[in-house]
């Protein structure tokens, strides 16, 4: 009986993971628009306290980069249980088999981008968050 219910669980749970790396994706967009906007708004009032931000800390990537990791790890395990994990579980994880490689790459490229900052533009480095200055 736990041995049905352990497939059960992982066959729920790569899906999820995928889940919350999408989300995990969109909010680092919404805060790094709002730290945009912040340092935008720093520009015009007080250039001495503007600054280059993602606006969220190095745990979001990286977090987003685990459930990556962990999803496409558990659906290839669900995958190649076969018959001992339920059908819906193996439907399931064909999509996040698919779709969970394209995450870990895309995961990669953000963890890395976040701890190479500013990042890909070489136009920000040393340079002032408000343009010229």
């Amino acid at each position: 009986m736990t041995e049905r219910l352990l497939w059960r669980c992982l066959g729920a749970l790569a899906p999820v993971l995928v889940g919350l790396c999408v989300l995990g994706f969109w909010g680092m967009s919404v805060l790094e628009a709002r730290a945009d906007r912040a340092r935008e708004f720093a520009c015009v009032h007080d250039r001495a306290a503007a600054h280059w931000s993602h606006g969220y800390g190095a745990w979001l990537p990286v977090g987003v980069l685990a459930a990556a990791v962990l999803a496409l790890v558990l659906a290839v395990a669900v995958l190649a249980a076969g018959a001992r994990s339920p059908l819906w579980a193996r439907l399931l994880c064909y999509p996040t088999a698919l779709i969970a490689p394209l995450a870990l790459v895309l995961a990669a490229i953000v963890t890395h981008d976040h701890f190479a900052f500013p990042g890909g533009d070489i136009s920000t480095v040393n340079s002032s968050p408000c343009g010229v200055g």
